[in-house]
């Protein structure tokens, strides 16, 4: 009988290309759900909500805001709706994750920094029914970390996409030679 030891199972993990890979994108994801909540946090201890201390005067503000809706202050009131979506996109994730083990690992990236942004704004939801939002660069709405998280995803999510080979080893698809009006000699 093998009995089941945390070395064997980080063993397995570290000689795995696939189990290595995926330790990267977990700890990638708890890194950024870590460094959100902490902010936020720290934020609630030390600003009271709604004011705001300027850390580069005109610039860049610690602002304490407290968000029932979405990203830019969108569907307020609607948080049950929000944590509903952000539960079924964690599913999705879940179901399609032998699918996506097929992806390139930028596509890998912006899916751990997506759906880490993702749980670190539902936690608040859930625990707090709102989210906390402290990032106030005085010409865009006040963020936090998960939001950089899920923007950044997305973008890198977007590029994957839009950019070469969908799989490791795939080679993109090949160029057609330029008409230059010459016909290529018969031989």
């Amino acid at each position: 009988m093998v009995k089941w030891s945390a070395r064997r199972a980080l063993g397995a993990l570290r000689f795995s290309p696939e189990g290595y890979g995926a330790l990267r994108y977990m700890l990638l994801a708890a890194a950024v759900i870590l460094a959100d909540q902490a902010t936020k946090y720290w934020v609630r201890l030390s600003v009271p909500s709604g004011a705001s201390e300027p850390i580069i005067p005109g610039i860049l503000h610690l602002t304490h805001v407290e968000n029932t809706g979405a990203a830019f202050g969108l569907f307020q009131g609607y948080t049950p709706i929000l944590a509903a979506i952000t539960a079924a996109l964690l599913l999705a994730a879940f179901f399609f994750r032998e699918r996506l083990k097929q992806e390139k690992p930028l596509f890998h990236v912006g899916c751990a920094l997506g759906l880490s942004g993702a749980v670190g704004n539902l936690i608040d939801r859930l625990l707090l029914g709102r989210v906390t939002d402290f990032i106030d660069l005085r010409f865009w709405p006040v963020f936090n970390v998960a939001d950089i998280s899920i923007t950044a995803g997305a973008l890198l999510l977007a590029w994957a996409i839009l950019t070469g080979p969908k799989r490791p080893g795939e080679s993109p698809p090949p160029e057609t030679p330029a008409d230059d009006g010459e016909r290529p000699a018969d031989g």
